[in-house]
Parts: C-alpha cells; sequence; structure tokens
C-alpha cells in the first residue's frame, strides 16, 4: 500500500472483511473457536482478513463438553468450517 490509503497503480486499498468468531453453550457447556490463519485483531471477538483469505475455524470443547454445531456463516456439525472472505462472515460454535 502506498502513502493515502491507494492501492497498487493508484487504486484504492481493498477493505479488509471482519470475521466475528463465538461460542454458546448448553447447561454450562463451554469451548473455543479458533481460527487459522490468525488474522489481524478487530476487537473481542473480531479478526479481520484481506478479500479471498481462506480460513479455517475450529471449534475444542472444554473438559467433557462436545461440540453441537454451528451457526452463522458456518454450517453443519463436522469440528472445523472453512470460510472464504468475500464479505463480512460470523461463526458461532454451539456446545
Amino acid at each position: 500500500m502506498v502513502a493515502g490509503g491507494a492501492g497498487i497503480g493508484g487504486m484504492p486499498a481493498a477493505t479488509p472483511f471482519k470475521l466475528l468468531l463465538s461460542t454458546t453453550g448448553i447447561a454450562g457447556a463451554q469451548g473455543t473457536a479458533q481460527a487459522s490463519p490468525v488474522g489481524t485483531s478487530c476487537g473481542t471477538g473480531c479478526l479481520s482478513y484481506p478479500q479471498g483469505q481462506a480460513v479455517a475455524i475450529t471449534a475444542t470443547g472444554s473438559g467433557t463438553a462436545l461440540f453441537g454445531g454451528w451457526g452463522g456463516d458456518c454450517t453443519g456439525t463436522v469440528a472445523t468450517c472453512n470460510l472464504t472472505m468475500s464479505a463480512d462472515k460470523s461463526a458461532v460454535a454451539h456446545f
């Protein structure tokens, strides 16, 4: 990027997209949702990535908590969700 916020060839620099990560549990169940690669922090539970970046999000239960499924832009019950950053996105891991 060059001074003034312009990108290559004088074109505007691409604005990074935000990924909001959160977890929720039933009956006190807890766990984590971690993204790889780790993006740039944009606040609590928020990471930013350039357009087109592939991100793998992995849910891990704490103690005896079991992963139940995804919400937001992630779906299904497999513990790893793969997203490509083409807009702001969210991922909610349910335990």
